[in-house]
Order: structure tokens, then sequence, then C-alpha cells
């Protein structure tokens, strides 16, 4: 029996234990998410010891290749490399810079990490319920072997007997870049582990702020910099993003982030600065970016390689139901090939970074320069043929443009001044736009196809090309015979990829089936006259397709679609994209909907056109339509700014009549309101950018707060003053929420 004062104290602890139950409860517990697009870091280690001798010694670095503008040594201690700049004595490091290494703001394990040229999260599914683990070369206790030169460099090998991993790696330099390989052929994994990620040289060029007019630049929408800071406020913030947006067959997580179309990023350090190309395996890569006080006092941005991703097991019909999991039998399988330009002390900003990408995608992507056949800008005008909205019993067409009534409305712009244009005839099919799956014939209601051609016909004795807006992407129809079962994409686990589209889901059709219907489709397509196709959504998706007919990996998905880019381009002479991936750019003529803004992190600074620095006279672009837009005026300067060309979606139905509508539901579409305002904006685009169609940006800048300045080749000059207050800019006033241009030669 116990006593009352035994039962007293009982009483008590058991009180005292509820209590911290229900505080426990009450805790704000938050998980890290590592698939998030901006994800927690680790926490800081401040470290009691710094182990400064991690660092590779100057002296144990040895030439190992030179050309006329770089000199690469090695250490075979360490596994690092340097590259000189003969042209500025600039040096860059595949580790971080060791002037305040005794700084590093971090230790334990992450201090290895730092000085490790190799970094990688490592699995072992033997063990139930296992999680990722990370480590690099000096934490697994790693070595170096079959070292063995090459022309331009050397190659080698990182071993990590303990995890049974055996990484092979090549460096070598050529004319401004140093090139980095991992040979796929001969990674092994031998050991009980497996790999998931890797990072090579994550640390190239990674610096410390103190003292730093520095930056990262990452490919967010049309750019973003992440500006080196002395303290960051976001010390649980990263950017990590897929090269080629996210892939629908494996785990991903939403986010409202922009995808990243270029696989390319960069940084800044005082008067040094390089851009790096991820030229092979992109398509398997995230772009990492860590800025100052997160993972340590460095800023650094890096690939991560990925290997192995988990999926979703789904185990009941409904599908809200199921179980993670990874591919183990099968790593992503490519080699990985990065390449690091070193740009000269007069091209160390973003500027310099985005012409290199250029010029690169001129020497191996095979661009040339636009050749303009006249001064004037083409006004890139979308009309839509009908819609569907929900009736009473069935769906109810909606027509918005017949073929006759396009006629008239291009013959009025015409009329009106607006000589140059390029048509795209949208919801043309059977059934309007928000029918997937199938684009031909053209539906009767709006003229059918000898309506259609009629209208082609008119719009070439005017000398204007038309191009059919199609999106074989997507089929809620069974057009064509398709059947999800045997046509659509599905993951690893074989269920079918589905995705919200319009009114309901519709399931992803598998791109070789694509090409198939397409090829198919072309001499139908060719008998309408039209002048080509702008794709939507086809080259703007990288999926992982297990459909065991029709299916590839993403390197796969991106070779169709650029054999299907080139299929429509040798059959009907053109083909135009839709926010495309840069994969694309070497085939599309023209890209709609180009991202002109980045994701407004709050570590992030301020978007800059990188994209259309590297793009603008090579390939034209539009943004978002022009009576489609949230902020009107500022959008206007901003296609001025960045180089971007007229676009507008018209009807001749009442906007208030697409109200409802399931695929498209503009703000304002009506032409006869928009007739003079669009041939006023016509004109002032003609003054901004009529005559620099095929010129290269040479240079950007922020002159002051809400006033930017775009260079042209040509030496003409574009100053555009987002603030509500005029700007005077020396001997120039530029209006409120205006521009002016500057002819070559003039010097405000």
């Amino acid at each position: 029996m116990r006593t009352l004062w035994q039962r007293k104290k009982l009483l008590l602890y058991t009180a005292v234990i509820i209590l911290i139950g229900v505080l426990l409860l009450q805790l704000d517990v938050k998980f890290k998410d590592d698939q998030d697009g901006l994800t927690a870091a680790e926490p800081f280690i401040e470290p009691e010891i710094i182990q400064t001798e991690l660092m590779p010694k100057d002296e144990n670095f040895k030439p190992i290749a030179e050309n006329d503008l770089l000199i690469l040594k090695f250490d075979v201690t360490s596994g690092h490399f340097i590259v000189e700049d003969k042209r500025n004595g600039n040096i860059i490091r595949s580790y971080p810079d060791p002037t305040h290494w005794d700084n590093a703001g971090i230790g334990g394990i992450w201090l290895n990490h730092l000085a490790s040229p190799v970094m990688f999260d490592h699995i072992d599914f033997n063990l139930p319920g296992a999680r990722p683990l990370q480590a690099s070369l000096l934490s697994s206790n790693g070595s170096i072997s079959d070292i063995e030169w090459i022309d331009g460099g050397i190659k080698l090998t990182y071993d990590m007997p303990d995890l049974g991993f055996t990484i092979p790696v090549q460096i070598r330099i050529q004319d401004d870049y140093v090139e980095t390989k991992i040979i796929d052929a001969e990674l092994k994994e031998q050991g009980k582990t497996n790999l998931l990620w890797l990072r090579l040289y994550p640390f190239l060029g990674a610096q410390q702020s103190v003292g730093q007019d520095g930056y990262l630049v990452v490919p967010d929408g049309s750019g973003a910099l992440i500006p080196f800071k002395q303290k960051s406020m976001n010390i649980n913030k990263i950017y990590q993003e897929p090269v080629y947006g996210p892939d629908y067959s494996f785990q991903f997580a939403e986010n409202s982030r922009n995808s990243v179309k270029m696989p390319v990023y960069g940084m800044k350090s005082g008067n040094q600065a390089f851009v790096s190309v991820i030229e092979q395996g992109g398509e398997y890569t995230d772009i990492f970016a860590s800025p100052s006080g997160v993972y340590s006092n460095y800023n650094w941005i890096a690939p991560q390689m990925t290997y192995r991703s988990s999926y979703n097991v789904v185990t009941n019909r409904n599908r809200n139901r199921g179980f993670k999991t990874y591919n183990e039998e099968e790593r992503f399988g490519t080699d990985r090939v990065v390449r690091t330009y070193l740009l000269d002390s007069n091209e160390a900003d973003y500027v310099g970074m985005a012409s290199r990408y250029r010029k690169f995608l001129m020497e191996e992507k095979g661009l040339t320069p636009l050749k303009p056949e006249t001064s004037g800008v083409p006004l890139y005008l979308t009309i839509l043929g009908a819609d569907t909205e929900q009736g009473s019993f069935t769906d109810r067409y909606i027509t918005a443009t017949t073929t006759s009534q396009a006629m008239q409305m291009v013959q009025k712009l015409y009329g009106l001044g607006i000589e140059r244009m390029s048509i795209t005839y949208l919801g043309a099919q059977e059934d309007g736009f928000s029918n997937l799956g199938g684009y031909y014939p053209v539906d009767q209601r709006i003229g059918g196809n000898e309506g259609l051609k009629q209208f082609v016909a008119f719009a070439h004795s005017l000398d204007i090309p038309v191009y059919l807006g199609v999106n074989y992407e997507f089929n809620d129809s069974g057009n064509k015979g398709y059947r999800a079962r045997y046509h659509g994409v599905r993951n690893l686990a074989g269920t079918l990829i589905e995705l919200s589209r319009f009114r309901d889901t519709a399931s992803v059709v598998s791109k070789k089936y694509i090409k198939n219907v397409l090829q198919k489709d072309l001499p139908k397509y060719k008998a309408l006259g039209i002048d080509g196709l702008q794709l939507i959504r086809t080259g703007q998706t990288t999926i992982s397709d297990f459909n065991s007919k029709h299916g590839g990996n993403r390197t796969q998905s991106i070779q169709t679609q650029n054999e299907i880019f080139t299929m429509i381009q040798e059959s009907l002479g053109s083909v135009q994209g839709d926010d495309s991936n840069h994969y694309a750019v070497g085939t599309v003529k023209h890209i709609h909907d180009i991202t002109n803004d980045y994701s407004y992190d709050l570590f992030s600074d301020r978007a800059i056109p990188f994209a259309q620095i590297a793009l603008h006279g090579l390939v034209s672009y539009t943004t978002e339509y022009e009576n489609d837009r949230e902020q009107y005026r500022n959008d206007f300067l901003r296609d001025i700014e960045y180089g971007a060309l007229p676009s507008y979606l018209f009807t001749a139905a009442q906007t208030s009549q697409l109200k409802s509508a399931y695929g498209i539901q503009p703000k304002s579409s009506y032409y006869p309101d928009w007739e003079n305002e669009a041939v006023r904006e016509y004109q002032r685009y003609n003054e901004a950018l009529g005559e620099v169609q095929g010129q290269f940006i040479v240079g950007h800048q922020q002159i002051a707060s809400g006033v930017n300045e775009t260079t042209y080749a040509n030496g003409k000059r574009i100053i555009v003053n987002y603030n509500k207050q005029p700007y005077r800019h020396n001997n120039v006033e530029i209006p409120a929420q205006d521009f002016v241009v500057m002819e070559g030669g003039s010097n405000p």
C-alpha cells in the first residue's frame, strides 16, 4: 500500500508530465523539406577550433595545361585545381577563397564539406526507413587515384571505399573556360549505398562578403541577382530549382517560383566574374545557390547533379494514399559536363555573363544573328477563334472570331498603319480552344478549312505570316485515337500523370506519341497554307516517361522535342515556341510569353534581363499580351527596356461573351476597343526597337532607382523611367513613366 505522501508525490509527477506534454504539443515545430525550391538549411554550428590544415597549400599546385588565355594548376594531394587568367591575373579556385578561411563561420562535418572537391547525398536502400545521408570526399575518408594527364588537363578518380563509390572526373581548359566532367560510364556504386545527388567542386569561386562588391546570378525567370551581404537576415533560405522545370514523374514540391529555362548561373566578385553553362546533363541538375550566412560565411553557387529521385506509389483507386520510394535499380545516366567561362575584368558583370552565354549559343548550338528585312517591328497578333463554356445540358460553343471577321480585323489594323504583323490563330479546332488533342479540321462554325485558307491567302497578300496555335501536350477529347491508358505519360510505378487543365484534369501525352501524331497532321496543315505552328507547352516541359511503348527519360524527352521542332520547320517553314526552354532556341523562330521577371525571393535583389541579353538579336520574343496585363504601363516599359516586341490577343466578340469560357477568359479582347491604342503603342515600339531587331544588347545598368538603361551594339541607348516623377540624367530629361531613345554617338 502507498502512503498518502507517496500518492501525492505520484500525482505531482503525473501532473508535471502532462504539463510538459501539453507544452510540447503547442510548440511550432517545422521540418526540413529538401524538395522545396526555397529550402530550410541546416542550423549553424559555431566551431570551437578551425582546422586550417584542411585548405590546400599553394605550393602543392603544379601547372598541367596552358593556352593563350588560361593556366590550369592541379594539386594531387587535395584533388583541387586553380585556373589563372593571363589577361588580368585573376585566379579562380575549385575551393573557397582561403583569404578568410579562419572565419568560415561553420565547423564540424560542414568544414570538411567546404574543403572537399566532391559532396553528395547517399542512401542505403537495404535499411528499413533509411534516410539520405550527406557526405563528402573528406568526411568519408576518400582518396584520389588513377591520375592521368590528358590534352588540356587531367583525368582522375575520387575513391570512397568506405561507401563503395568511385567518381571519375575530367578537368581541362580550352579557350576561355575550364570544363569539368563526370564520366558516367565509369562511375561505380559497389557498396551498400547509392547516390542520390552529387556536387562536383561546389565551392568553385566561393567568396565571403567581406569588402566585396559581388552577387550571385541565378536563372530565375529572366534572371535575378542575389547580392553579397555582410549579415544575411535569411539564414535558413537557399535557392534550389531544377533546370528545365520539375519532372512530374517524380516527387516535387509545388511552389510559385519561375521555372528555370536556362542551364546557366554565375558569380561576380569585385573585378572578376565567371559564368557557368551546364553543357551536358542539365536535365538532371538543380541550380543550388547559398548566400553568405546559410551554410557558412561563403557565398557559393553550384550545379547539384541528380542521380535518383523519389516518386509516389499509389495504393488506392482514389489516388490519395500511397508511399514514397526511390528508383533503386537505375540511376539517371549521362555524362555531367559544366563549362565555367572566366570573364575579363571589363566584362565582370551580369551583362558580360549573358554575352558570353550568347556566344556559347552561337558557337555550340548553331544560333545565327537575325537579319530583319525592314526596320519596323512586327506586331504579334493572336486571334481567338472559339472556346466552350458550361451549358444547361451540354457544353455551349462560343464563337469569338470567324475567319471572315479575322480578315476584317487585320484589314482594319493594316489600314491604320500596322503593316507588319505575325498572326497566330488560336482555338480553330472543333469545339474551340479548350478542346485538347486534335486541331484539324477547322470548326465549320468559324469558317472551316476553306475559311481559314481564304484568311491565310488574304494575310499573305499583305505579306503577313499566319501560324496555327496547337497544344499536343494534353488530350482530353480522345481525338486522333488517343487513349491515356496506352499513350499517356506514366511514372515509374505505372501511374498516369494527370495535371489540372481548364475544366478538369487531363492526361499528359507521351512525347513520342505527339511526334507520331504530328507527323501525320503536318500534310493537312500544309494544305491550309499556314506558315508554321505555335507549339503551346511543347518545349516547356521535360518529363521522364515510363510508358512502355512511347516513353523515354528526360534526355530523350529533350531529343524528341527537338525532333518535333525540326520536323515542323522542315515541313511548314517555321515554328514558334511558348516560354520555351533554351534547348529549343536553336529551332524556334520566335518565343511567345517569355518570362520577364523573377520570383521575388526575400534574399534576391532584383530582376535582370539575362535571358533577353543572351537572346536578343538571335531569337525574337514577346511577353504577355498587352491587353491582358496587370500593370499596363510598367509592363509596357519593361518590354521597351528588355527589347520585347508588341503582342495582343483580339476577338471580334465582346469580351463579356468569354467570361465563363473554359480555356481563355481575357481581361479585354474586343478589338474595336483596342485598335487605336494598339496603333499608338505600336508606334512607340517602333521608335524604341525598330532599328535594333537584329542588334545584340551590349549594356544594361540601373542609373538610379527606377531608371534603367539598355545599350545595343549599334550604339543606340534606351533609358526607361518607371517612376511617377521625371528624372534628369545629365542633359536629358526622361518623363515620368516613359522612355527616351539616344541614337548612337549621343552622350547624355
